[in-house]
């Protein structure tokens, strides 16, 4: 098995890129439950309600979520057809913000607003939602039946720095409705390491990570693409896979457009590969171990990059070695053996 000791510019397609990403990325919660809201049951609307200067000193306060039935409130009302409520928070840095969620636990129909903005709605039809109208269907609460709440992403835009606003308006289908509830809770993605603001609830379940656009078109380094058609690549078994590998003569450029171009591919064909290593898959650059196959499905031995014939091959990331002599002179030493 050859390790490969030459620089590569790695290029992994579908999935393990934004993942890598994601372990520079975590998630802290703005608004959580338990928090105080304003609350109130209405009979009026006021047009500025989901404002942050509304004065909502005569409405009642109390913890979320909100509602009544099924003991899964935290804050009892009496039963209404509708249920208004509020909650500033604050935003240290917006543009510390990669994306928002509005993770809601509700019963039946709602409609969110940030600092004005609707941001989601469900079981409402139409523009206009009255104080007094009932919800279009039945929506169960998910908590707690042991299910998680339905999410909506925002536009992180909307979010200022310092005070913002939340407000939520909750319907019932009918009065006759033995239930009703809201939990609203708003989740920020961050830099790793932010301790800015909350832990998101237990049942909180982290997005899938953002896709990330590759936004280079050459480079002096050989290109490697691996292309695992939408699978993330386990520790173990490997999957099936495609590679590239860009090279062309010394000291020239190779370019990603080359990827269609036999005369400066290195290697164009399947393989199997799975992440490599104990500990230092805890680290964002992860190591792969790949084998080489023919087109009938047969390991193939083939030379890559100039290094002897193997089928065998070790994409090496040096996690440990920060001086990048350690591993340098170990296989070194390794080779000189005989």
């Amino acid at each position: 098995m050859h390790k490969v000791c030459l620089i590569l510019l790695l290029i992994i397609l579908n999935n393990v890129c934004p993942k890598a990403f994601a372990q520079f990325r975590q998630w802290e919660s703005v608004v959580v439950p338990g928090q105080p809201w304003m609350y109130s049951i209405p009979n009026g609307t006021s047009a500025d309600w989901t404002l942050l200067n509304f004065d909502d000193s005569s409405w009642s306060e109390g913890n979320a979520g909100i509602g009544y039935g099924d003991d899964d409130d935290e804050t009892i009302i009496s039963p209404t057809i509708a249920l208004f409520m509020r909650k500033t928070f604050e935003i240290q840095d917006v543009s510390l913000i990669s994306r928002a969620v509005l993770d809601i636990d509700y019963d039946d129909g709602f409609v969110a607003y940030i600092n004005g903005v609707e941001v989601a709605r469900d079981l409402f039809s139409g523009d206009y939602t009255s104080y007094s109208m009932s919800s279009d269907g039945y929506h169960e609460a998910q908590l707690y039946s042991g299910n998680i709440p339905e999410r909506y992403f925002f536009d992180k835009t909307l979010l200022n720095n310092g005070l913002n606003i939340i407000a939520v308006q909750v319907h019932n289908q009918a009065l006759s409705s033995s239930d009703l509830s809201a939990l609203p809770v708003i989740s920020l993605e961050l830099p790793q390491g932010s301790e800015t603001y909350l832990a998101p609830p237990d049942w909180f379940v982290e997005p899938s990570p953002q896709p990330i656009n590759i936004n280079f078109t050459s480079s002096n380094l050989p290109i490697v693409i691996l292309n695992t058609d939408g699978v993330d690549i386990p520790d173990e078994p490997k999957i099936d896979a495609t590679m590239k590998i860009i090279k062309r003569p010394e000291n020239e450029l190779n370019y990603v457009s080359d990827e269609n171009n036999p005369d400066y591919l290195d290697f164009d064909g399947p393989i199997q590969i799975e992440v490599r290593g104990s500990s230092s898959q805890l680290f964002s650059k992860k190591q792969y171990a790949l084998t080489t196959y023919d087109t009938s499905g047969e390991k193939d031995n083939v030379k890559l990059l100039d290094l002897p014939k193997e089928n065998d091959w070790i994409l090496n990331a040096l996690a440990y070695d920060t001086t990048f002599v350690r591993d340098y002179v170990s296989y070194k030493l390794s080779n000189s053996l005989h």
